[in-house]
This record gives C-alpha cells, structure tokens and sequence, in this order.
C-alpha cells in the first residue's frame, strides 16, 4: 500500500505514527502524508483497491485505519477537499441494475468538500454532497444522492436510490427526512471539518518533528 500511494501521491515526508486522545485505539494509527496534505492510514486493515480511481488530488483529505475503498471496479471514486473518511469505512460503487458481479456497470462514487464519514460506515452512492455529515454506523443504500449541507444521524439505513434534499436531517431505518438542518451549517459545518483536520494535521506534524528530534 504504501509503495502504491507514494506512486500516485508522492512526498519525501516520512510515515509516522499517530495517537491522540480524540482518536485513541487500540493499536497505533500510521499514515502517508501526501503531498497535497492528505493522510491515509497505512495499518494493514486499510485497503485501497484499484488506486488508480481513488482520486484526493483536491487535497486535506483524511483516510483512517480499516477503510476499504473500492477503485477496482472501473468507475473513480472521488473525495473533495477536506473529506474525511473515519474508521472501519467501506466505500464502493454501486451496481446500475443494482446486482454485482462480472460484466455489471457500475457508477462513480463523489464525496464533497467538507463532508464526513463517521466510523463504519457503508456508503454506495453516486454522489454524497459538499458539508455533509454522516454519524456512525449508517448504511447508505446503492445510487443514493445526498445533496449540500445534509446531516445523517448515526445509525441511519438510507434505502437504495433515495435521493435527499439539501439542508436536510435524516434519521431512522429506514432514513427519512426527519427535519431541516439551519442555513448556518453551510458555514458552521465546514468550519468544523476544517478545525478538525487541522487539528489532526497538527499532531501528525508534532510527532513528526518530535520524531525528527529523537534521530
């Protein structure tokens, strides 16, 4: 993994290891910083396949430990700025008819700028928007769309070909529309993501220096 992602982003910044207390395991969280500051967990539950079609040339996006992303299947699979995919994650294209298997088409996968994916976390849809947040545990169905702005409340199962509104609250199994998220979240929920990456980014570079001082 590691020799594949330094390929396709490459940096001269060593792999170092990361723990925090607001991202504590049980096991060390290693990851490759890139050259656009993303960082991708290197632990072996990760895995990137079809790296090819995993596209964060945006950049500051957040790949945590167990993720599977699913880029072997044709079709890109695309994170905006800021994304953050949190733990134990699977992301894979959807089926057109909706059956897997040989010979099926399958549709790109978009994850927005600013969006975040909570611990594991099932998403198989075409497009998940811009400042959107999505709490853990949640399934969401094959060829679904999610629009701006959107908040998805853990533990949510949103059925195949939904398609939600911006500025929506979804919750329950299946998800509905539950209520509407306010027009501030437009700037609230992307200030969030970015003062969350931006304190990972920061532990990340401190063990990196404190690193760098022990050699």
């Amino acid at each position: 993994l590691k020799h594949l992602l330094l390929q396709f982003f490459p940096s001269k910044i060593p792999v170092i290891t990361m723990s925090s207390a607001a991202d504590a395991v049980t096991f060390p969280l290693e990851y490759i910083p890139t050259n656009n500051n993303s960082f991708i967990s290197r632990h072996p539950s990760t895995k990137l396949y079809g790296i090819r079609n995993i596209d964060c040339s945006r950049g500051r996006v957040a790949i945590h430990h167990g993720c599977v992303v699913r880029g072997d299947l044709g079709v890109p699979v695309r994170f905006g700025r800021y994304a953050c995919v949190q733990s134990g994650c699977v992301i894979r294209p959807s089926a057109d008819d909706g059956a897997a298997g040989p010979g099926r088409t399958y549709n790109p996968v978009a994850i927005g700028s600013h969006t975040t994916i909570g611990e594991n976390c099932v998403v198989e849809a075409v497009s998940v928007g811009s400042n959107v947040e999505i709490g853990a545990r949640c399934v969401i169905g094959a060829r679904s769309v999610i629009r701006d702005n959107c908040v998805v409340e853990t533990g949510s199962i949103l059925p195949p070909d939904s398609v939600v509104p911006p500025f929506s609250r979804v919750s329950g199994r299946p998800g509905r529309r539950v209520g509407d998220v306010q027009e501030s979240y437009a700037v609230t929920g992307a200030e969030k993501a970015v003062e969350r990456y931006v304190r990972f980014a920061r532990e990340v570079k401190r063990q990196l220096n404190a690193k760098a001082g022990k050699k």
